[in-house]
């Protein structure tokens, strides 16, 4: 029986000085398990740490690793196990292995769930939910003329803490074309989602900051954020405000009491002729809501205004299949595709445009000119869709003999119909593309709108790793005809997929991005006859919350086919990469729910019915079991532990 060497804390920082002191009070070197961030800290913030390292153990298998198998043919007298998320889990793993020596773990959490508590969300430091309590007064006396103007990106209410820190784009192009049109005016970015912000600081910000004009930028999960500091700026500043992105370009009508003017749409035209507007006098010649027309000519833009982001290393994103930070470029706007779940038909209204090659190149040496960065992500909505686009960014890049490293997004169908690119695009630096795997069932693709079936995205990820490009995944979890067998046939897809492969490259997540029913789409008018809807407002729009529950699956009756259960913590563990609106009593609920429910699987009972009747016994509310309920199942289902009885 191994024994512990605990040094608890609620981070990393608090675990180096003991550790350091344990580190120096022996001399014997040590096996490590488990990478990733909490392992790199450690290297670089505790003396003797790397030195002292003999093994390190990693179930990936990436260069230089070894299996617990081997490692504990050395007898090793002491295992450091670095990983927060998977702390309780790797214990366990080498208990099991008959390790009897002696493990040490930085984190310590709760024993009901483990150090999945270090991952828990704190609504106490979030922004407050908006309610409007009365319209503002927008006829309030404003600038006569515009010379400063302040470009911000709010936070992502409900997740800001574990949100994928996202250059904020859409600002610094519309930075860069006011600086062209009004190269006087002076612009200051703040970024509230990446520095975190609080919302208490980013009050205290607003009073002492001196500006003519309020920009801000939103996606439907940064509205309530955006709407906040709009309705603080009218009572505290005088100053002109410009609402635009997604939310207020679709819903218009939800934030118009909150704006002089919302910019729907691209907005680099029309922020000019706003600004050109109130310098001339006249503001009341420019519609409330103005965007409408589309740049024709994307290769008139000007690069995005990079030089007024705080410091651009603050959204270090490794990059896909390479690592190293990377940059994002968007060659092209638009999709043509009418998938009911997105927001892109409704935004760009099915037309797209390209820019040329030879500008998104431009663009590339610019970035590597100025910062180095040689690795870029395009956000394309598909970057295969158009052939001869494809094949003129490939040639520009061989032509120009750039060693750039790049992935981006595509259809599996489009794939497939332009595989004979696959080459080309490879030696012009493609490492991976990404495709988007809506289902795993051909039924889930139908039910929205997808086009496209599974054996699409089996025959597309065989040829792009036939032209050694590494196909990537975004999938989602809890998709209209999502049953407990499709689970089992996602997994059985992944692992033969994922198959060799360092962690690295492996697809995504285990859950993957959760179904959310986005503002005006059409799958967001029909949810609430597939299944159960748990969205609340604009703040909850976010693949990280789970927001639908399909029919399909709580209509299920699921069956046991193994004789024990995964351990609770696993499992937590496992959601916890993919659900970031968990508190610590979410994770205690959740901790019981798993025992009860897998105790109550016998073959009889629904989906449906078990999530009822664990809501009794625990007194807890539906949505919240009901949630929990099939995501345990969803796990339950991929590990192999249970099938559907139909």
């Amino acid at each position: 029986m191994s024994k512990r060497i605990e040094f608890g804390c609620r981070n990393s920082s608090e675990a180096v000085k003991p550790a350091s002191e344990w580190l120096a009070s022996f001399q014997d070197n040590f096996t490590v398990y488990g990478g990733g961030m909490d392992f790199n800290y450690i290297c670089s913030s505790v003396p003797g740490f790397r030195e002292r390292i003999g093994s390190v153990i990693d179930d990936s298998g990436a260069p230089g690793t070894i299996s617990i198998a081997a490692a504990l043919t050395k007898n090793p007298a002491y295992i450091f196990v670095c990983s927060k998320m998977h702390q309780e889990a790797m214990c366990k793993r080498l208990e099991k292995s008959g390790f009897a020596g002696t493990l040490v773990t930085v984190f310590a959490g709760s024993p009901d769930i483990g150090t999945a508590a270090l991952f828990a969300y704190n609504p106490a430091e979030d922004w407050p939910v908006f309610t409007e309590v009365h319209k503002p007064n927008l006829k309030r006396k404003r600038p006569e003329r515009i010379r400063k103007i302040l470009l911000v990106q709010p936070p992502f209410s409900n997740a800001n803490n574990r949100h994928k820190r996202t250059m904020p784009l859409s600002l610094l192009y519309i930075a860069a074309s006011i600086h062209r049109a009004f190269p006087e005016i002076e612009l200051k970015l703040f970024d509230a989602h990446v520095k975190n912000t609080s919302w208490t600081e980013m009050k205290d910000f607003i009073r002492k900051t001196d500006f003519d004009m309020l920009l801000c930028s939103a996606w439907s999960a940064q509205i309530d954020a955006a709407t906040l500091i709009s309705s603080f700026v009218i009572h505290e500043k005088k100053s002109w405000l410009v609402l635009g992105g997604v939310h207020a370009t679709l819903a218009p009508e939800k934030v118009v009491d909150y704006a002089d003017f919302i910019a729907g749409y691209e907005g680099e035209d029309s922020i000019n002729h706003i600004i050109d507007a109130i310098n001339m006098g006249c503001p009341e010649s420019i519609p409330k809501l103005s965007g409408s027309e589309y740049i024709e000519d994307l290769d008139s833009i000007p690069f995005p205004l990079w030089e007024i982001l705080e410091d651009y290393k603050l959204y270090n994103h490794p990059m896909h299949v390479v690592g190293g930070l990377r940059f994002p470029i968007i060659g092209s706007r638009g999709c043509p595709f009418n998938c009911s779940f997105c927001s892109s038909p409704l935004f760009w209204k099915r037309k797209v445009r390209w820019r040329s090659p030879a500008n998104i190149v431009d663009e590339m040496d610019e970035i590597f000119k100025r910062y180095g960065v040689s690795s870029f992500h395009f956000w394309d909505d598909n970057f295969i869709m158009n052939k001869k686009f494809a094949f003129g960014m490939a040639s520009e890049l061989m032509k120009r003999k750039r060693a750039y490293k790049w992935c981006g997004l595509s259809r599996a169908s489009d794939i497939i119909k332009n595989s004979n690119l696959l080459p080309e695009l490879r030696k012009a630096g493609c490492v991976g593309i990404e495709i988007g795997v809506e289902s795993f069932t051909d039924q889930a693709a139908e039910m929205l709108d997808k086009g496209e079936t599974v054996s699409d995205t089996i025959k597309a990820a065989r040829l792009l790793r036939e032209a050694d490009i590494h196909p990537l995944y975004t999938h989602m979890l809890f998709t209209p005809g999502e049953t407990i067998k499709s689970y089992i046939e996602k997994e059985k897809f992944l692992r033969e997929n994922n198959s060799g492969l360092p962690a690295a490259l492996r697809s995504d997540s285990t859950l993957g991005q959760l179904t959310t029913p986005h503002i005006k789409t059409p799958f967001a008018t029909e949810a609430p006859e597939m299944g159960l809807v748990l969205w609340r407002g604009p703040r909850d729009s976010y693949h990280h919350r789970v927001n639908f529950l399909p029919n399909t699956l709580l209509d299920e009756i699921p069956v046991k086919v193994s004789d024990e259960p995964p351990e609770t913590t696993e499992i937590l563990s496992k959601i916890l990469q993919s659900v970031f609106d968990w508190t610590e009593s979410d994770m205690k609920l959740f901790a019981k729910i798993c025992p009860l429910v897998w105790t109550l699987i016998n073959g009889t009972k629904s989906v449906r019915e078990l999530a009822g009747t664990v809501t009794i016994k625990l007194d807890a509310s539906f949505e919240r079991c009901a949630a929990m309920t099939c995501l345990y199942i969803a796990l339950l289902a991929r590990a192999g532990h249970i099938n559907s009885k139909s």
